[in-house]
């Protein structure tokens, strides 16, 4: 397998030379790197592309599709994977394949927390080279579910992941048998991750007091405001919201309509505009997610100043962001069980 390295918006791609895998492999490089001790996996899972990074920095994007078939493919090629799950009939196919042999399978067709998200992020997990030690992992969801109080996406993810997967994993090479045993996932915002990737950027001068995020997916819109008093990110749940609809339900179509569309949102949640439209820069507004590049010259009608970072492709911003939210947690944890063992010492 022969590889070669492109240095372009912060990140070196691997590419692949192996003609027809169904992932890509990227390895990010940046200051975000300097905290990730633990090692962990975070998950974005699009409409369109399921991304996911380690604690080193190793990035896969694979196409977000699976289908059940019956029967066994006679034929596994380089762009098959496919999952086979002990005590249950039947044989996952994940990523390219699944897309090609049916238009329907997108992952969150019927919801994140559907047996098809089971199969992808478990294949997902084994490209990582992860097989029987437990691990904590990210998982993001859109605004609007993440802030449900009954954390109904939550509780169905939960039950979803969190136990053993004793699953078989079929390619072109042979067949592994994998014995996966999931914790509870850290969860936490779309968008809010983007956040956190920018923060590491210094995108904008220290003053900044509201920062807003626009996280444009396929299928959604996750609109995100931040309060920053004395260095420290609050978020403003009022001014944040998540719209129904994405890029490839509208923006692709009419991304004018689109844009005020995102727009009218923002002024019903009280965003600050005058602050975002004053030479004083009180307030700063990204862009992050598949449908940035897209919307980006649309939405400056609106925001005039808005911020499309160079230094990472913000498809990506999330899944990094997402990292860096649950290496935060963890360190946080691992601090309150030490001073409670200090405190009983």
């Amino acid at each position: 397998m022969e590889t070669t390295s492109n240095q372009q918006n912060g990140l070196q791609t691997i590419i692949t030379k192996k003609k027809g895998v169904p992932w890509q492999e990227y390895l990010i490089q940046g200051p975000w790197l300097n905290n990730w001790k633990r090692r962990m996996l975070s998950f974005d899972q699009g409409r369109k592309g399921f991304k996911a990074i380690d604690d080193k920095g190793r990035l896969i994007y694979m196409p977000s599709y699976a289908f059940k078939t019956k029967q066994r493919p006679s034929m596994i090629s380089d762009r098959d994977i496919v999952i086979q799950f002990e005590g249950e009939e039947g044989y996952w196919i994940v990523g390219e394949k699944a897309k090609q042999e049916n238009k329907h399978s997108r992952v969150n067709f019927d919801g994140k927390a559907s047996e098809a998200t089971r199969a992808l992020t478990l294949g997902m997990i084994t490209r990582f080279g992860y097989q029987n030690r437990s691990f904590p992992y990210v998982f993001g969801l859109p605004y609007d579910e993440y802030a449900d109080e009954a954390k109904t996406s939550q509780r169905a993810l939960t039950e979803l992941l969190q136990r053993d997967h004793a699953f078989k994993l079929h390619t072109k090479d042979g067949t592994q048998e994998f014995n996966l045993t999931l914790d509870k996932p850290i969860f936490t915002f779309e968008g809010g991750g983007a956040f956190f990737a920018y923060r590491k950027l210094k995108l904008y001068p220290d003053h900044v007091r509201y920062v807003y995020l626009i996280e444009i997916g396929a299928r959604t819109v996750n609109l995100i405001a931040v309060e920053i008093i004395n260095g420290i990110p609050s978020l403003i749940d009022t001014q944040s919201d998540t719209m129904s609809d994405g890029f490839d339900t509208l923006g692709e179509q009419d991304p004018d309509a689109f844009a005020y569309n995102i727009y009218q949102l923002c002024n019903q949640r009280n965003w600050h505009f005058s602050h975002l439209n004053s030479d004083r820069e009180q307030a700063v507004a990204m862009v992050a997610g598949g449908g940035s590049y897209g919307m980006y010259e649309p939405l400056k009608k609106y925001f005039p100043r808005l911020i499309l970072p160079n230094d990472l492709d913000p498809l990506f911003a999330n899944v990094v962001g997402f990292m860096e939210i649950g290496q935060a947690q963890v360190r946080a944890r691992g601090k309150k069980k030490k001073k409670a063992s200090n405190q009983e010492g």
